[in-house]
């Protein structure tokens, strides 16, 4: 287990995906928070009004949601609203969860800071109302703690890494049915 989640863990910095789909050739990354030497009980990001449209601007703020949410699923294991701000259909948000429960299920955890969106810009406008918007992410470094008795697996940070999000219209506004990477 340790070489797949260090290289998903790694992932969230680098991956290279094409999208969601059958065809992916990697999973995808851990997505990072904090956890501080006296832990606090984690607070589930509530998504804002702002990101409930189905508007361009609501469609960046449900991208800042959506880290958030990354964020939080590791900080704490739980990926509940990761899988419900995504679509089933996204192999990408669906092997992050799988990830982070698999590791939370093994006693485990993932020390870092948050992901931090730096600026995000609607690339295109799918005919059927599809969005594709580029977030510039800052990932910080990250430990991995596959196990709950595990030596940490260490990984550098990147300043900016451009995340591609697709998102289509939902009952709430948004849901994300693609994501990638890339460095």
């Amino acid at each position: 287990m340790s070489r797949r989640i260090g290289h998903i863990t790694i992932a969230l910095a680098t991956l290279v995906l094409s999208g969601c789909g059958a065809d992916n050739p990697a999973p995808p990354p851990l997505p990072t928070a904090s956890q501080s030497a006296s832990p606090t009980a984690a607070t589930p990001p509530v998504m804002p009004d702002s990101a409930r449209g189905t508007t361009r601007a609501a469609a960046k703020e449900f991208v800042r949601y959506y880290v958030a949410v990354m964020s939080y699923a590791t900080r704490t294991g739980d990926t509940d609203l990761l899988r419900a701000a995504s679509s089933k259909q996204c192999s990408a948000c669906n092997s992050i969860a799988k990830s982070l429960e698999e590791i939370r299920d093994a006693g485990g955890r993932v020390e870092t800071a948050d992901l931090v969106v730096k600026h995000i810009v609607v690339d295109s406008v799918g005919p059927d109302g599809t969005l594709l918007l580029v977030a510039d992410v800052s990932v910080p470094p990250q430990k991995v703690f596959e196990t709950g008795s595990s030596e940490p697996q260490t990984f550098s940070g990147i300043d900016s890494d451009p995340h591609h999000f697709t998102l289509t219209k939902s009952n709430n506004g948004w849901t994300v049915t693609s994501l990638r990477y890339e460095r």
